[in-house]
């Protein structure tokens, strides 16, 4: 069980995986007290976390960005895991794993784990994205020359065809759909889930020594 507290009147709790709202109902009374005996504002305050929906996020100064660029998250101040009162600050300038939170006007991301540290280069960039509310592959290719990245784009059957000059990884190519998602990439690297356009760029920087095959497209 979860509760986020400062958003609203009243603290809004959540079932242990924070999909179901329970509203101001806690039948853990012990939870519940320790809960409305905070009095900090926009917190999350955890007391189990079970099944949970992780999803990735850019995370830059309180701010939560999908990485389709599409939408952006508020993200907590403090984290408080019960029973103690002493606040964990919450990562941030990093790409994250967490999960999301609903219920108030704006959903709420908690970052748990840092899948990437980012740089204040990168921070700037994203934090540009953060502004526009509709954002295209067009907007994608511009953050990525906004990180010193050279880029071309070319239209194929298969898709869009990226072809990009990294200074720190050197050429390579990927291929995207229309929203930017991934494809398939000429660079030997590993990920469990679909990505977009900046992760995979931001994931093989970080990988540095990468096997890069031949032009494909």
């Amino acid at each position: 069980m979860l509760a986020l507290i400062g958003y609203t009147r009243f603290p809004i709790f959540y079932s242990s995986d924070g999909r179901t709202i329970l509203g101001c109902k806690c039948r853990d009374e012990k939870f519940r007290e320790y809960v409305f005996s905070i009095k900090d504002k926009k917190v999350v305050a955890i007391r189990t976390l079970s099944k949970l929906n992780l999803r990735r996020r850019f995370v830059v100064k309180e701010k939560a960005i999908n990485p389709s660029l599409r939408t952006t998250e508020s993200v907590v101040r403090r984290i408080y895991v019960y029973p103690s009162y002493e606040a964990e600050e919450p990562l941030t300038n990093v790409y994250a794993l967490g999960f999301v939170l609903k219920g108030v006007r704006k959903q709420v991301f908690v970052p748990l784990i840092a899948l990437r540290y980012l740089s204040e280069e990168e921070v700037q960039a994203l934090l540009g994205v953060a502004k526009v509310k509709e954002l295209t592959i067009n907007r994608m290719i511009e953050l990525v020359r906004s990180l010193g990245i050279q880029a071309e784009v070319r239209n194929l059957i298969e898709g869009i065809v990226v072809d990009l000059e990294d200074p720190i990884v050197g050429r390579y190519q990927v291929l995207v759909n229309e929203k930017g998602r991934v494809l398939d990439t000429n660079v030997c690297i590993e990920a469990e889930t679909q990505l977009y356009l900046p992760e995979i760029v931001l994931l093989i920087r970080q990988q540095g020594d990468v096997h890069i095959y031949p032009r494909r497209w």
